[in-house]
């Protein structure tokens, strides 16, 4: 692949034979935008058939992206101080077109960040934009929903001091903070790094927490409207396990997808697994073997109930790469992988997100790096 290809917003089709569905996708074209470093979060399909990718651009300020079907930008804005660390993690569309931002910010009366919500306009123009957190402590926002009704949640962490929480917050669609839920399983250090809602009109969250002394991991929990803990289910294993994605699947289990080490001083490795319906595990795997730090972000069920699994991997070549799996749900077995990268020294890829398209295909959000800055990137999959 040509490393100028790798840019602020990357947009590549990839044909999949309809009759071999288990075979690697092929590339076949890709676009790029923009000149500065930035890194790529969450995109979205939106109820028009553009495409919203929210990303963190460090001291610029954070950007969100709208581009049409073929890749081309429509527009971006640019939210937050230069100058400030501040992320929008997430971007979810509103009713009328618009879009939720979650993330974090620096507040300088606080001389600390908190978790921050932004609604938008259909352009991208801010409407309101709140806060949330503790006081005296650094609190970010991961992930928001919005349920039918019109109530949004935004989950986190809240710290206070050397002690963290995982956070629930819920807004209502003017901004006003409504209710502020914290968990913490009897620990000293957790957090949450995304939210689902659930078929059944509840809510779930996943992340990890040092649970059992000097070992951090996996952890989800499911709460109903009012924030009340129906389940909470702590994955004890080996020395490191982190659930940084949670889905439901049609049967009402979920598959969460993250990163886990599974010996002392080994590297982190893609790790993922299967939870029934009350939050027991049915499996867990790691995928490879990894030279160096390795992990899923993002999973989604496929349009013919496989899932897909979306993240980074390094393994004989020392750069990361854009990793993409296909697993069967019901024993966690590879289908298919794709790796993307460059070949150049020092480049690393990722994928962050997944996307279906109603058609079937599914493009993936993530960042790529082009001569050592990193960028936003997107791989599209049309099957």
């Amino acid at each position: 692949m040509n490393a100028r290809r790798w840019g602020w917003f990357l947009l590549v089709a990839v044909l999949l034979v309809p009759v071999l569905l288990s075979a690697q996708p092929v590339q076949v074209w890709l676009n790029q935008y923009g000149t500065q470093s930035h890194t790529g979060y969450q995109l979205i399909r939106t109820s028009v058939g553009n495409y919203a990718h929210c990303v963190r651009s460090g001291y610029t300020g954070d950007v969100l992206y709208l581009s049409d079907e073929s890749g081309e930008e429509i527009w971006h804005h640019t939210y937050g101080e230069s100058g400030n660390y501040d992320s929008n993690e997430d971007v979810l569309e509103m009713p009328d077109g618009g879009f939720l931002l979650a993330g974090y910010a620096w507040v300088d009366a606080q001389s600390a960040y908190d978790a921050r919500l932004i609604r938008t306009d259909a352009s991208g123009a801010v409407i309101w934009s709140t806060f949330a957190g503790a006081v005296d402590g650094t609190d970010k926002g991961h992930k928001v929903v919005r349920t039918d009704g019109g109530r949004i949640f935004m989950t986190g962490q809240i710290w206070t001091g050397s002690v963290s929480e995982g956070a629930l917050w819920e807004f209502s669609d003017n901004g006003e903070l409504l209710n502020t839920y914290s968990y913490n399983a009897g620990t000293s250090s957790v957090g949450f790094h995304t939210i689902i809602l659930t078929s059944d009109d509840h809510l779930v969250m996943s992340g990890g927490g040092y649970f059992n002394l000097d070992d951090y991991d996996g952890w989800a929990i499911k709460v109903n409207m009012d924030g009340e803990i129906v389940w909470s289910n702590v994955l004890y294993h080996d020395y490191w396990q982190y659930m940084s994605r949670i889905g439901e699947a049609a049967d009402g289990s979920f598959i969460f997808a993250g990163n886990g080490v599974p010996e002392l001083d080994g590297s982190p490795h893609p790790w993922y697994g299967r939870l029934d319906a009350n939050g027991n595990a049915q499996y867990t795997t790691y995928y490879g073997n990894p030279t160096a730090s390795s992990y899923l972000l993002e999973c989604t069920p496929d349009v013919d109930g496989n899932w897909l699994l979306a993240g980074r991997y390094e393994g004989a070549d020392p750069d990361q790469d854009a990793l993409l799996l296909k697993i069967d749900p019901a024993d966690g077995s590879v289908i298919w992988t794709l790796q993307v990268g460059e070949s150049d020294p020092g480049s690393d890829e990722g994928f962050s997100d997944i996307v279906l398209d109603p058609d079937g295909s599914y493009i993936l959000g993530g960042d790529g790096d082009f001569n050592e800055i990193t960028h936003p990137a997107s791989l599209r999959c049309t099957t």
